[in-house]
């Protein structure tokens, strides 16, 4: 009889469903240092982006808006932190595939299949996954966000709890021009929005941006790109914006336009080495 192999967390695995769990899900985080509790407010996977490296397969002519139903997003998370607490998670599978060394609980994060701010019951969300995290040492909540909503009232007042909480804004920023960013993130949103979102909150709160860095069918992005990218970064610091942190990373999953490739190592250092030279910390995570 031919047997399953049986599945192992890695960060090249982030699928969004865990057992019969419908908006939390496990996941090991190469940003986040260890594993990562994933709540996806986008089941119906409707996103404001197109991303062509996201994984997420999408269907814009047959999606329809899905309600998430924040009581059961609450039984869940909630589960899950009980069985932290009490170390059964590490016999559930696929967890209890991971090294005793690996066993660490990072973060609650929101990222899923969409934009997570986008959700109807994002602030409600935020404010029962805050509480949750409190129960848990050493973990905070990380919002990953492309940052076109930051600026919503509700959305900033959900910010301002989550950050006063101990949790963190990540805030994409993949690109340093108008013609790149529409490229890799496929919208027809101008940057400089994206720029001003972000710096909203950055004056408010430290944050790390996260950028994705990769080849669109070989065309790596060119050192007046990376240029750009840095410059941007400086005008959200010399709007007041504290960037604590910038995550340069590649493609670790496949993405569902086979034509986005991931860049090498020896790149991503160079870049995160363009960022440092302008006194930015920044992090490679290949």
């Amino acid at each position: 009889m031919k047997q399953t192999k049986k599945r192992e967390l890695s960060h090249t695995d982030h699928r969004r469903n865990w057992g019969q769990y419908r908006y939390v899900y496990p996941v090991m985080s190469r940003r986040s240092g260890g594993l990562s509790l994933g709540v996806n407010l986008n089941p119906d996977r409707i996103c404001n982006f197109a991303c062509p490296y996201c994984q997420v397969v999408r269907d814009p002519g047959t999606a329809q808006k899905l309600e998430v139903d924040l009581q059961v997003l609450t039984d869940e998370l909630t589960s899950i932190v009980d069985m932290i607490i009490t170390g059964e998670i590490w016999g559930v599978s696929p967890l209890d595939t991971l090294e005793v060394s690996k066993r660490i609980v990072a973060d609650i994060a929101f990222s899923g299949d969409g934009e997570a701010t986008s959700s109807p019951i994002f602030a409600k969300a935020i404010s029962m996954a805050t509480a949750q995290a409190a129960r848990l040492d050493g973990v905070q909540v990380v919002l990953i966000t492309n940052a076109t909503l930051l600026v919503r009232p509700v959305v900033s007042a959900a910010v301002d709890e989550l950050c006063g909480a101990g949790g963190v804004v990540w805030a994409k920023l993949d690109a340093g021009t108008n013609s790149w960013f529409q490229r890799v993130c496929g919208t027809s949103m101008d940057l400089s929005k994206i720029v001003e979102n972000i710096s909203f909150t950055a004056r408010r709160w430290p944050i790390i941006v996260q950028s994705m860095f990769l080849a669109d069918k070989g065309e790596w992005p060119s050192a007046e790109e990376i240029a750009a990218w840095v410059g941007q970064l400086e005008k959200i610091r010399g709007d007041g914006g504290a960037i604590s942190k910038v995550q340069v990373y590649t493609i670790a999953r496949t993405p569902e336009d086979t034509g986005m490739t991931s860049l090498p190592l020896e790149q991503l250092v160079e870049i995160a080495d363009t960022a440092r030279a302008a006194g930015f910390v920044a992090e490679v995570y290949p």
